[in-house]
């Protein structure tokens, strides 16, 4: 492992420890209905199973994901970073989501401007580090802007239609969460979480209506299925 390769790791074990440590705490104090700085924090403490195995699963998915980044791909670092910052946004959207079957704006937006300063990032390192001209760099902007922008349409646009055709299916937060993946991934790298996630949402449905835990009728929240689907499709193709 070169010096580069180290400061990447580095970079995103250090992401790894924050995000998941804001993120557990922003699902705590919503499912509360605290404010985070309100919230004593002996009652953000991981004193239940299903807050111990949040942090597990999180921290679990994070070391495989790097370790496969560092490993198999080896794309760029500010591409892996933003597939990371997806993954963060993803764990307490799905939290929330199998607790209140609804998924904040207040998290898909912060997930949005998050995407907004990694695409900046991305694009200003091109004349910081690698001395691209202007050009190179608009012309670098607009790839991505346009890759993303298509997924986000295409994915976005595809579960509205879902949601006007069948009442009832799907929730706005399943339209609005499939269209900021399709932002972070781009179109081929949503369609492959949206593959995986609808593979999880059956497997999940069997598992709760075989335990008698959900009827034909139940609504079965989205959200978890989406984060192992899209955790599942990261890590075989690495977008």
């Amino acid at each position: 492992m070169n010096q580069n390769d180290m400061l990447t790791v580095g970079i995103e074990v250090a992401m790894m420890l924050l995000s998941t440590g804001l993120g557990y705490a922003a699902a705590c104090c919503y499912l509360r209905g605290e404010k985070l700085l309100a919230l004593p924090w002996r009652d953000l403490l991981p004193n239940t199973p299903s807050r111990f195995l949040y942090l597990a699963a999180e921290l679990g998915s994070f070391v495989a994901l790097i370790y496969m980044f560092q490993t198999v791909y080896k794309s760029e670092p500010i591409h892996r970073v933003g597939l990371l910052a997806l993954v963060a946004f993803l764990f307490p959207i799905a939290a929330v989501d199998h607790r209140t079957q609804k998924i904040p704006n207040k998290f898909l937006l912060a997930a949005l401007w998050a995407r907004l300063a990694v695409l900046a990032v991305d694009v200003l390192s091109r004349g910081l580090v690698y001395g691209d001209a202007a050009a190179s760099m608009a012309d670098r902007f607009l790839q991505v802007a346009v890759d993303c922008g298509v997924g986000a349409l295409v994915l976005g646009g595809f579960f509205l239609l879902i949601k006007v055709l069948f009442r009832g299916s799907l929730g706005m937060g399943d339209v609005k969460l499939f269209a900021l993946i399709g932002l972070y991934q781009g179109l081929w790298g949503a369609i492959n979480s949206l593959f995986f996630s609808l593979v999880a949402a059956f497997l999940l449905s069997i598992l709760l209506m075989a335990t008698r835990k959900k009827g034909h009728k139940d609504v079965i929240p989205f959200g978890p299925s989406v984060l192992v689907g899209t955790v599942i499709a990261i890590g075989l193709s690495g977008i």
